[in-house]
């Protein structure tokens, strides 16, 4: 990979990084999150492939509709189709995702946070606290989009229980018992299981914060084992870098698979220019990686990697 392009890359993820420090994870550990709610936490060493929040060895059956599920003899949208609704105002997708959490539904709470997370870091941003090399245009009109996005957020009616666990929680708890999961998933029973249990967890909660820990854990494992299971191949395949980049790129395109939004001006290509500089009008996240951020070599494996996911899943 060319040095501007890994650089650019670093930026990407060191920038991102900087931006989720403050989030929590608390869907691992509790159903209901309402105001006073002090959630329990499980330590590290208690946490089994298991633990609900991570599903190693026996996926749930898929639907025959994955953006519904039953619900008595009434068809409700799942989660992870409320959340990728961007032709809903955002504010309203919250509290359909709050309301499912108070129900019981993990995923609807990790999502939610990831809405109340996003806009908490987005609002904050101007050009005053953007680096000068980063701003651009684009990045202003991207900025000017999500805080259109992010106006009425505050009003929700369950924002301010979702704020008060982000002050109490980091995002890295939730990170720890994911890794934690595929690494033991990987010990006990084999990298089959590990991408088994990763997928599950994955397709419920796309987002690309996610993909990152998934990735960077993966990333770990045995290099031979890892490299024959995806058929990838050339010398920056054996790259722990460039490795966890093209993993972490294989994952975000399998949620645009998945029902994620990733066309031009969809939130995740959004977040890239804000969170990253890599701004890019008219260009979908598979153009951006295949245009901007990748070799052509390095797209190729992607799209391998892609396969090889389709085929666990």
């Amino acid at each position: 990979m060319p040095s501007q392009q890994k650089n650019l890359l670093l930026s990407v993820a060191a920038a991102s990084i900087a931006l989720i420090i403050a989030s929590a994870v608390f869907f691992m550990h509790s159903h209901v999150f309402p105001s006073g709610y002090s959630p329990e936490v499980t330590p590290a060493s208690a946490r089994k492939v298991q633990d609900p929040a991570f599903h190693a060895v026996s996926p749930r059956p898929r639907k025959t509709n994955e953006n519904s599920e039953a619900d008595g003899s009434n068809v409700v949208m799942t989660s992870r189709a409320i959340y990728a609704d961007e032709s809903k105002p955002l504010s309203d997708r919250f509290d359909k995702l709050a309301q499912k959490a108070m129900a019981g539904d993990k995923d609807a709470s990790h999502l939610a946070y990831q809405i109340v997370l996003n806009c908490a870091a987005w609002v904050k941003m101007s050009k005053a606290t953007v680096l000068p090399s980063l701003w651009s245009p684009d990045m202003e009109n991207a900025l000017s989009t999500v805080h259109a996005q992010c106006a009425n957020i505050e009003n929700a009616r369950a924002y301010k229980d979702y704020q008060q666990i982000a002050s109490q929680q980091g995002r890295d708890f939730f990170d720890q018992g994911i890794a934690d999961s595929i690494r033991e998933a990987y010990a006990d029973h084999g990298l089959d299981s590990a991408l088994s249990g990763a997928l599950i967890s994955f397709q419920n909660r796309p987002d690309p914060e996610t993909a990152r820990t998934i990735a960077s854990t993966l990333n770990e494992l045995d290099l031979t084992s890892f490299n024959s299971k995806f058929n990838i191949d050339g010398l920056s395949s054996f790259d722990p870098s460039t490795r966890a980049t093209l993993l972490e790129a294989g994952f975000d395109l399998w949620a645009c698979e998945l029902g994620m939004p990733c066309d031009a001006g969809s939130q995740v290509v959004l977040s890239l220019c804000i969170n990253g500089g890599v701004c890019a009008p008219g260009m979908s996240l598979e153009e951006i990686y295949a245009q901007r951020l990748l070799s052509g070599s390095e797209m190729m494996n992607v799209r391998k990697i892609l396969q090889a996911l389709r085929n666990i899943h």
